[in-house]
């Protein structure tokens, strides 16, 4: 099993990463959840290691975009632009968190053997 870290900085946020199981997971309809109000992230830790991994991305990316403010009326540039250094930051911020998608990246996981 991953161990997710406690915490990640999200711009100026710091949000609390909880493990959930699978059965929390299928009552709230989804794998993972992140609340910008709540500056909290819920990761079912009960998937395959790539599919937690892709899942706690995911999150973080919901979360980079509450940052920025993102509305259906940005274009994809002005997102792009916006979403980079928060992205850069979002590993920047949180080693643990880029030590785990390393770790995971140099493990094999995913690669066809």
């Amino acid at each position: 099993m991953i161990e997710l870290p406690k915490r990640i900085k999200i711009g100026h946020v710091k949000v609390d990463v909880h493990a959930i199981d699978q059965k929390e997971a299928d009552s709230i309809g989804a794998d993972g959840l992140f609340s910008y109000r709540h500056a909290s992230m819920r990761i079912n830790a009960d998937q395959h290691p790539s599919q937690v991994i892709e899942t706690l991305l995911h999150e973080c990316l919901h979360g980079l975009w509450a940052v920025a403010a993102f509305n259906a009326k940005d274009e994809e540039e002005d997102q792009v632009t916006r979403l980079a250094p928060l992205l850069l930051a979002l590993l920047a911020d949180n080693p643990d968190l880029f030590d785990l998608l390393d770790d995971y990246c140099n493990s094999g996981f995913g690669k066809d053997e």
